[in-house]
């Protein structure tokens, strides 16, 4: 058994008291770790609206579950459909870093944004695609009163005025979701094909319907077909639901598969499905353990460490902006579901490894790893340079999508992802990881290495510099080289570095890496404050979302209270700041990640 132990003195006890991690086999220990009944998801009804819903998911397949009066509605989607078709724009000889300098320097924004990032909003693809709806409407006696989900079996339940309840999961070993409703058999139900596929220039999809099954079947660009198939099922006192999406890439014939897949399901039924479903999720469970004193706190870690377990799992893709709960509200996916690379991923994945999930960390470093063959030639073919790159804003199949240039085209956002694979190796300690880990990031550090120069003081900077989302899509947002979270993130890439080739026996590469790092500039921090800087020439004096300036506390760790009194005096005053500016500007993320800042790095309360 490992214990992750606070810092004495620190104040970190009131998020993170303890984590046990222990072996799946010890059954014994299961129970102790289920999330209790008091940490459940309890939602009163109706719900009427997606972004409201019940989420549950297997990885491949996710659904919402919500409603209101009689009808019972499950929004469908599947991880992995996408429309990956890019623009000819992109591939056009001058759309480069190097064009995107040309213009900045110029200070025409209008040129940047016309050049480089109207088609993000003037052509609809790419982009994750929505799978569909399914409706179902009730018994005549069955009105729905509130919905809720147990985290322990990750079991969704919606509750009926007459004291019966509706059942429903997404099963762990099959690419099904099942619904059990009890009493007399629901007097409709309907599959609801995504309309918004029109702006796409599809054609409506083609349904069809055969004994106890429904369908529609999808066809989409680059040849993908996806059919959304569901059967019922009567028993003596319920109706069995059984739902999927198949898509070409499971076979030819996506409607015959989603058949089988339903079928057999019914045929199994839902006891037979719902025990290794339950066994899974308690093995799940059982690999940690965390006890934190602020109930409403330990709820939220709980409901987030579902939404890991449910949307990210070996042999699925790793989860975009929305998992597999793809907006169910009658448009495409917003920021059309991409993989976005300047907090979304990295800040979804950002508590596994403590937690002990390291095969469901492992779907995302997977994924960016078999991307990495076009991850190279985007390199070579944007900015013009060796090793590999990511698109800030990126496709399934690891193509850039453009968006807010700043960002969408920022070598650095890739530094952050490399940064994971070192964290990963950290937790580890397997051979494999750390061989791959310092493959990919020695990729992304070459690419870095080639567009820093050096400036007229001998340190090394980037011809360009952003620090998401400070300024939006202005001019403006272009800040002074290099912004404190361009230098952070390729500072933790490097020093990871050096020491992953430390550790391989690569002295002279540990060297150079060691060296490259200590060629960037120091920390940008206002003379006059001591508080941490967007850049150079733009002062930390607006509340903003992204806590961006302050990577170096965290998540890298490059700047602690450890580091002794200057720093310390950084750190207190920068957060100090924080608290005079406000949450005006914040989202969601916002909290959780300033909380880890006040907490984890430097061991005081947000006010």
């Amino acid at each position: 058994m490992l214990k992750f132990i606070v810092r004495p003195g620190s104040k970190c006890a009131a998020i993170l008291c303890l984590i046990m991690l222990v072996p799946l086999s010890i059954e014994a220990q299961t129970n102790r770790f289920l999330p209790g009944d008091d940490l459940d998801l309890t939602l009163k009804a109706p719900i009427s609206t997606w972004d409201e819903a019940i989420p549950l998911g297997n990885g491949l397949l996710g659904g919402l579950l919500w409603g209101q009066a009689s009808t019972l509605r499950l929004s469908l989607d599947r991880g992995d459909l996408w429309d990956t078709r890019i623009p000819d724009r992109l591939f056009e000889p001058d759309y480069t870093w190097k064009e995107i300098l040309k213009e900045v320097k110029r200070g025409d924004q209008a040129a940047v944004v016309r050049r480089f990032d109207s088609t993000y909003n003037e052509i609809k693809y790419p982009t994750k695609l929505p799978g569909g709806r399914l409706e179902i409407d009730l018994a005549e006696n069955q009105t729905i009163e509130s919905f809720d989900l147990d985290l322990s079996e990750a079991v969704a339940h919606a509750r009926l005025s007459n004291g019966q309840r509706i059942e429903g999961f997404y099963s762990a070993g099959s690419p099904v979701g099942l619904l059990r409703i009890p009493g007399p058999e629901p007097r409709a139900l309907r599959l609801i094909a995504p309309i918004a596929v029109k702006q796409l220039n599809y054609e409506a999809a083609i349904k069809g319907a055969a004994q106890n099954a429904k369908w529609f079947v999808q066809k989409a660009a680059k040849n993908l077909q996806y059919a959304v198939v569901v059967a019922t099922k009567r028993t003596p006192h319920a109706t069995l639901v059984a739902v999927t999406i198949t898509a070409t890439r499971d076979g030819s014939d996506p409607v015959a598969g989603g058949l089988d897949i339903v079928n057999d399901a019914l045929d199994k039924g839902y006891t037979n499905l719902l025990k290794p479903h339950v066994s899974y999720w308690h093995g799940y469970w059982a690999q940690s353990r965390v006890v934190i004193p602020d109930a409403s706190i330990l709820k939220h870690y709980m409901l987030v460490n579902y939404y890991l377990g449910s949307a990210s799992r070996p042999e699925a893709p790793p989860m975009p902006l929305q998992g597999v709960w793809t907006a169910d509200g009658g448009g495409l996916p917003p920021w059309k579901g991409d993989f976005h690379h300047d907090l979304n991923t990295q800040m979804t994945y950002v508590s596994y490894l403590a937690a002990g999930h390291f095969e469901e960390g492992a779907v995302f470093l997977d994924f960016m790893y078999g991307l990495l063959p076009q991850l190279k030639a985007f390199s070579n073919k944007f900015y013009e340079a060796p090793g590999a790159a990511i698109p800030g804003v990126m496709t399934l199949d690891g193509k850039p999508m453009s968006g807010w240039i700043q960002y969408s085209f920022s070598p650095t956002n890739g530094a952050w992802v490399g940064w994971m694979f070192y964290r990963h190796w950290l937790y580890t300690g397997a051979d494999r990881d750390l061989q791959r880990g310092y493959e990919f990031c020695s990729e992304l550090g070459t690419c870095l290495e080639h567009l820093l120069k050096p400036n007229s003081d001998g340190w090394l900077t980037l011809p360009l510099s952003s620090s998401p989302e400070i300024h939006n899509n202005s001019l403006k947002a272009w800040l002074l080289p290099d912004s404190n979270y361009d230098d952070d993130c390729m500072e933790a890439l490097f020093r990871g570095l050096a020491e992953m080739a430390q550790t391989l026996g690569r002295t002279a590469d540990a060297r150079h890496w060691n060296r490259i790092a200590g060629k960037l500039k120091p920390r940008l921090v206002d003379p006059d404050t001591d508080i941490l800087m967007f850049s150079q020439n733009e002062p930390f004096n607006e509340s903003h979302r992204h806590h961006s300036h302050m990577m170096g506390m965290h998540p890298f760790g490059l700047m602690t209270i450890e580091d002794g009194p200057k720093a310390q005096q950084v750190i207190n005053a920068t957060l100090d700041r924080v608290n005079e500016l406000g949450t005006q500007a914040w989202t969601g993320y916002s909290f959780s990640w300033i909380a880890c800042n006040f907490a984890d790095r430097v061991g005081q309360k947000m006010r």
